[in-house]
This record gives C-alpha cells, sequence and structure tokens, in this order.
C-alpha cells in the first residue's frame, strides 16, 4: 500500500488537544492507525494529552518546535523522532515564525 498525504484533504483542527491556534492535518486513518502529516503554524500547538490506549511516533520535517514530554522540553528540529509510549503523555508547540512540519504515525492498538 501506497499513501500520498498530500493528495489527502487538508483538515483543519481549531486548538488541537486543547492546544493554541489551529493545525493542518493530511490524514489517513483507519480503526487500527492513523498516518499523517501535521503543520503547526506559528503560534498554534497541539495540547498536552496522554496516550492513554496507544503508541505515537512523530518525526520533524521541518521548522522547529518544543515538545514538552511528562512536564520535560526538548527543542525539535527536522530528523529527530518523538516516541509517546502508551500511557505517557505530550505536547508540541510552535513557537517560530514558520511553519513547524511533522509526520505522525499512531498505533491505536497496544495491548
Amino acid at each position: 500500500m501506497f499513501i500520498t498525504l498530500k493528495d489527502l484533504e487538508p483538515v483543519v483542527k481549531e486548538h488541537m488537544r486543547n492546544g493554541e491556534g489551529h493545525v493542518i492535518l493530511n490524514k489517513w486513518e483507519t480503526d487500527e492507525k492513523m498516518i499523517a502529516q501535521i503543520t503547526i503554524p506559528q503560534g498554534s500547538s497541539i495540547g498536552v494529552h496522554t496516550h492513554e490506549t496507544d503508541e505515537e511516533i512523530i518525526y520533524v520535517i521541518k521548522g522547529q518546535g518544543v515538545c514538552l514530554v511528562d512536564g520535560q522540553e526538548t527543542i525539535l528540529n527536522p530528523g529527530m523522532v518523538n516516541y509517546c509510549q502508551k500511557n505517557e503523555n505530550h505536547s508540541i508547540m510552535n513557537k517560530n515564525s514558520s511553519d513547524l512540519v511533522l509526520f505522525a504515525v499512531i498505533n491505536k492498538k497496544i495491548l
């Protein structure tokens, strides 16, 4: 299977996970998985949330952001990966002047 994310209809999500501003999602999703390109504009964020029943892998494609994982901040740069395991929480913020572009995979079926 091949998925071309840029060909999928973008969805604008306001205050994602109670974050600031909005994010733009180009995503493919089933009951078990989600694969997405996430664009976080300047001043926007994905709010703090816990992955209670799933895990997420986020790869930074472009831009710079701040990731808060279990209360600890880390600067995100292109090429970095944030792996959020089951029962961990995280948030991602864009405090810079250019878009933060991420590639995300969520595995929803964790034993």
